[in-house]
């Protein structure tokens, strides 16, 4: 088994287009491409997927919107619990910190109760919560666990 992160540019956006159509039930929880045309991923600091054996299975990014940084993270329903989410959680705050951004912040629906453990492991606080959703953040200069 083979497996790597790469970055997602405009020469490579077919595999994030096969990542989206093979994510399952995740994009029950992710819902990030719903509203969005693929192409907004222009706009972002860092767009990453996991392939293993060349086939997306993981996919995070870091997104710029108004003043905020907003951290997205999921993985195809059929690879969930092989620590694909931690490894893209890994690169994407190792780049924050590498980078010196402030803070991240990301939305989570309450009831994703596996990921939001996760982003606690990774030193992320509850902010806010609104309905079924509860908004996350991580202040980089401060220790983390």
């Amino acid at each position: 088994m083979q497996e790597k992160i790469i970055h997602i540019k405009q020469n490579n956006i077919a595999l994030l287009k096969q990542f989206i159509s093979n994510m399952g039930s995740s994009s029950n929880t992710f819902r990030y491409f719903e509203n969005r045309k693929i192409s907004c991923i222009k706009k972002h600091l860092l767009t990453v997927l996991i392939l293993k054996d060349e086939e997306p299975v993981a996919y995070g990014h870091l997104d710029v919107e108004q003043s905020n940084i907003w951290l997205g993270v999921c993985v195809i329903e059929a690879q969930k619990g092989f620590g694909y989410g931690k490894k893209i959680m890994t690169y994407l705050t190792k780049y924050a910190k590498d980078n010196k951004l402030k803070e991240i912040i990301l939305s989570v629906d309450k009831n994703n109760i596996g990921a939001i453990r996760m982003y606690e492991k990774f030193g992320f606080l509850t902010i806010s919560e609104k309905k079924n959703i509860k908004f996350m953040n991580l202040q980089i200069g401060e220790k983390n666990g």
